[in-house]
């Protein structure tokens, strides 16, 4: 355990005198799985002791990681980092996902907040289009090590727009100069942001009338697309969008739009994207690293007349000498015709979310990811070589979810990750831990993200 000396926090609030009294039941708003914010009020009764209250505040990220702060009345206060319990079986558990301790508690006070250890629980709730999670109850561990109920007393999940409102609740669990607090409410860093002279170009192609694959590559396109749609506009940057999906997903067209990028000459300080979700594989004598990509739109095609080299693109990008190029693709690295496997949901809720504005845009990864002096080329595939993606069809491809989820963190919060090849190494192991939770054959699936950043940052 890590100790803080007591006086970071102010210690002048009562927790006994009704500074929850704004706090409602639990509501859900739209989806957006980003950050989600929850507050727990619970009670526990250890034996042989006086009832206890906890007050926790839940900063909830969609991989399923989380940072905790617990107060009790005495005004002790710990930061509990936790995580999913991402390979329980859920038809044992029932649908239900374990927020646990991850690491040791940092303690800023000590008393009854550092001496109780306590794990969240969430339930699936599937609704006609998505899985998603609601909180179900506390638990706390005893003196024996055993799990016991907690009593709720109240469980509230709030937005970024609730938060802003509150600085009396924020103030219970971060200091005026914590980096959260700040996120929050320092209005030094809401720069207004002027209309950029640089250009945006994103080729999207996703295989999404695939009968095996196509509701999962849909989200992917989906969500790549919002991404960075997001982010051009919030930059005040020109977007030149080329989408490929459905019937209009061929070979000829993933051709034309290679083609169309070189006649529109990116500048040498434009960003381009291209990004493709759908089958890969690679023939016995490919020494590539990374796959091809299937452009067939039906199997009775020739395969040999209906793919593109991942790093073949890769190559005609680079020589169009933009400042960044990025070639990112969600698909097999195997033989053709294998099966793409299916793994588990991730602890998301149905609400919360970053504050995606131009107002929220993390400036300083920004500029350091898109703006750098030095040009950056990044390839990246979701799996190596003779690998299987895994996905989810409530998720999208793992890789891609976890890519989106890392670099809008970068982005819109106060995360301090500037670094390209720091982004898609946690990329790599946050999709690499999910695909466990498949099944490949006679066990796990295996999967690691083949990766390159030059130069290294």
């Amino acid at each position: 355990m890590s100790n803080r000396q007591p006086g970071i926090f102010s210690t002048s609030c009562n927790l006994n005198a009704g500074l929850f009294f704004f706090v409602a039941i639990l509501f859900f708003s739209l989806p957006s799985y980003g950050q989600s914010y929850f507050y727990f009020e619970t009670k526990i009764a250890p034996p042989n002791s006086s009832e206890i209250s906890l007050y926790s505040f839940v900063i909830l990220q969609p991989d399923g990681t989380a940072k905790v702060r617990i107060r009790s009345a005495d005004n002790s206060l710990v930061e509990q980092t936790m995580a999913d319990s991402v390979l329980a079986d859920q038809s044992i558990s029932g649908g239900l996902k374990y927020l646990v301790s991850s690491d040791d508690p940092t303690i800023y006070s000590s008393g009854a907040a550092s001496e109780y250890k306590l794990r969240f629980i969430f339930k699936r709730q599937p609704d006609s289009t998505d899985v998603y999670y609601v909180p179900l109850k506390t638990e706390y561990e005893g003196k024996d090590q055993k799990w016991q109920d907690a009593s709720t007393v109240y469980s509230q999940e709030k937005t970024y727009t609730d938060l802003i409102k509150q600085s009396d609740f924020v103030k219970i669990f971060f200091n005026e100069d914590d980096d959260f607090y700040k996120y929050l409410f320092d209005e030094r860093l809401r720069a207004v942001h002027a209309t950029r002279k640089e250009k945006l170009f994103l080729i999207t192609i996703a295989n999404t009338n695939d009968e095996k694959i196509g509701i999962t590559s849909k989200r992917d396109f989906d969500d790549i697309n919002s991404l960075f749609t997001t982010l051009a506009s919030n930059l005040g940057m020109k977007l030149i969008s080329t989408k490929i999906m459905g019937n209009d997903f061929n070979k000829k067209n993933v051709y034309l739009s290679i083609d169309n990028l070189k006649k529109q000459k990116p500048s040498p300080i434009d960003i381009v994207i291209f990004y493709y979700s759908g089958h890969g594989f690679r023939f016995s004598n490919d020494t590539s690293l990374y796959p091809r990509m299937s452009l067939r739109t039906n199997p009775d095609q020739d395969i040999d007349k209906n793919n593109l080299s991942v790093e073949d693109v890769y190559k005609q990008i680079l020589k169009l000498g933009a400042r960044v190029n990025i070639v990112l693709t969600d698909c097999c690295n195997q033989d053709i015709g294998a099966n793409s496997p299916v793994g588990r949901t991730v602890l998301r809720t149905r609400g919360g979310g970053y504050n995606a504005t131009a107002e929220s845009l993390n400036m300083a990864n920004c500029n350091a990811l898109f703006f750098s002096k030095q040009p950056v080329s990044i390839i990246a595939s979701s799996a190596e070589k003779d690998q299987l993606a895994t996905g989810n069809p409530a998720l999208g491809g793992f890789f891609t979810y976890y890519f989106k989820g890392l670099l809008e963190k970068s982005l819109y919060s106060y995360d301090k990750s500037s670094s390209w090849l720091r982004l898609l190494l946690d990329t790599r192991e946050k999709a690499r831990w999910q695909a466990l939770s498949a099944v490949c054959g006679a066990g796990r699936c295996v999967q690691l993200a083949e990766v390159k950043v030059d130069p290294q940052q």
